[in-house]
């Protein structure tokens, strides 16, 4: 057994440890400041919509979710399910660390729709392997959860560990290009430049490296968060977060920038 993928504790009762925590910061919650069109959790930290899909008759969308504060913490999957984008209802949390891999969150990631009519989550396993001040005992690697309903989950594990330990390796996106599943990620290399990585495979299982499908011209850029690959007519997109980049007069004013590549 991949040490990695070793449990510390039940899934099912992570689970519910986190539905009592935020079900007891839901009774504290003041509704004159809650959201009443946009998505949120009952309570509790969200940000980064993942897994945004349509399943068996309803649209789900998944969200980093820290269930024990309003405070950024060990990350969780959230979620939410609508039969029509407009109305959304509250489903249990979907995933909360329990396996040594993911032991300090289960980050960002996507979801598709396997040839075995099941729902294949992607996300990163984040973890803290030493120090948590130390950024080099940092270890990000992409786990694999299934589930028949989109609410209950399997985890699989870890599938994709990188072609070295990254600290810096994240944000799965994948999607289906003919008979091949594509599957780009975020990261950092050994030089500190932010790059976005290719992985392919046949079944969703077994994953091969197909290389580097982009690095940031700029050196001060260190990581490429979040990453997209889509054909949009005869073109491809390339859509990504960069951390780290520079103003440059109007552009890259902001701490962390979004931006896209066309080719």
């Amino acid at each position: 057994m991949i040490e990695d993928n070793t449990s510390f504790a039940s899934h099912t009762d992570e689970l519910a440890r986190a539905e009592r925590a935020v079900e007891l910061l839901a009774a504290q919650r003041c509704d004159r400041w809650y959201p009443r069109y946009h998505v949120a959790a009952r309570a509790g930290w969200i940000n980064d919509p993942n897994g945004l899909c349509f399943f068996k008759g309803r649209y789900h969308a998944y969200f980093q979710h820290h269930p024990y504060g309003v405070e950024w913490g060990p990350m969780h999957w959230g979620h939410v399910s609508s039969e029509d984008l407009v109305a959304w209802r509250h489903e249990p949390i979907a995933l909360a660390p329990s396996m040594e891999a993911e032991r300090d969150g289960c980050w960002s990631g996507s979801c598709v729709v396997g040839d075995d009519g099941r729902l294949y989550a992607f996300y990163t396993g984040h973890r803290w392997r030493t120090d948590p001040e130390d950024a080099a005992s940092r270890r990000e690697v992409q786990c694999l959860a299934v589930s028949d309903d989109g609410v209950r989950w399997e985890k699989r594990g870890v599938v994709v560990a990188g072609v070295e330990p990254l600290a810096n390796f994240r944000d799965p996106k994948v999607w289906r290009e003919g008979d091949l599943w594509c599957m780009v990620v975020g990261q950092q290399s050994a030089q500190r430049r932010g790059q976005v990585a290719l992985y392919t495979s046949r079944d969703l299982l077994s994953w091969d490296y197909a290389g580097v499908v982009y690095e940031h011209p700029a050196p001060e850029v260190r990581m490429l968060e979040c990453p997209d690959l889509f054909a949009l007519g005869d073109k491809w997109v390339l859509c990504f977060s960069a951390m780290g980049m520079r103003p440059h007069g109007l552009v890259g004013r902001n701490r962390d920038n979004t931006g896209h590549l066309v080719g």
